[in-house]
């Protein structure tokens, strides 16, 4: 009898020590004995093979600690880093070349370069179609910048087509979106989640009245993953000649420019009353996915 009894309580210890073995302890608490049973982990509240233990193997593993005493046992891992948007190569105006980025190419054709009638005429595409044409100094946000549109002359000297300009240089047009872009919202839509693909194009349209010095404005954009397109617009109602008074629509263009997370928060505001708190806000949670 006593024979069986020593030979369960070696078994009982083998098991112990088997287990213990293969936990993530310090050299200090390996030589120690623990109590086969199940503890909770005090990080993620998972199962311990110890009670003794404070941390599980995967926490353990993680944050770099020993189960027990949680003293360092080697750099906790790293996270990795969210990868960083391809940059596109900068168009040189001076010669002809085709340039893409994602979706986007362009496509710049340069005659006679260095002459009086050197000309440039630039063509815009996006997922393979070109895009519409605009009016004189209307503009698309590219990733080369602003592209904006010169109407083609008789003699093309100069500019035709689309292109690119200095990013100080203010637009004189209005801002383009590619066809199946947009993505509408509105006052109702405040305080909403949705998902976006990348280079879609949010348009918030929030009503407002300009003369009364109030107007729309864009507080914070949180996050990489999305970018205000130019500045917000004002589009007053349809009114009868001389009517004042007359209140509109202000419009926000952000576009998705990378995987990832963002929120933006938009304040309806005097902007000279910076103490004042805002009369309305505007908030949206958005995650870019990717294609």
């Amino acid at each position: 009898m006593q024979r069986l009894i020593t030979a369960l309580a070696c078994v009982a210890l083998v098991g112990l020590v088997a287990n213990v073995a293969s936990a993530e302890l310090c050299q200090k608490c390996k030589d120690q004995m623990y109590i086969m049973v199940i503890g909770e982990c005090s990080s993620c509240g998972g199962t311990t093979a110890s009670k003794a233990f404070k941390l599980c193997a995967k926490c353990s593993q993680e944050q770099g600690k020993c189960q027990h005493c949680l003293v360092a046992l080697r750099p906790a891992a790293e996270t990795p880093k969210p990868e960083q948007p391809q940059q596109p190569a900068k168009i040189d105006l001076s010669r002809s070349g085709q340039y893409k980025h994602g979706k986007w190419r362009y496509v710049l054709t340069v005659s006679l370069a260095g002459f009086k009638s050197e000309s440039r005429e630039g063509r815009l595409e996006y997922d393979g179609q070109a895009v519409p044409l605009g009016e004189l100094g209307d503009y698309y946000e590219t990733p080369w910048g602003r592209m904006t549109f010169f109407p083609r002359k008789i003699l093309p000297v100069g500019n035709n087509g689309w292109i690119p300009l200095p990013p100080d240089e203010k637009p004189k047009g209005k801002l383009l979106v590619p066809p199946g872009l947009t993505v509408p919202l509105g006052e109702a839509d405040n305080g909403k989640k949705l998902s976006l693909k990348l280079d879609q194009v949010l348009v918030i349209t929030l009503p407002g009245n300009m003369t009364t010095g109030y107007s729309w404005n864009v507080e914070q954009i949180g996050g990489e993953s999305l970018r205000q397109l130019g500045e917000i617009t004002y589009e007053p109602k349809p009114s009868p000649p001389g009517m004042v008074g007359v209140g509109g629509n202000f419009v926000c263009h952000l576009q998705a420019v990378q995987p990832g997370k963002a929120s933006v928060k938009l304040v309806y505001k005097r902007p000279w009353e910076k103490q004042t708190p805002p009369e309305k806000t505007f908030t949206v949670e958005v995650a870019v996915e990717k294609d």
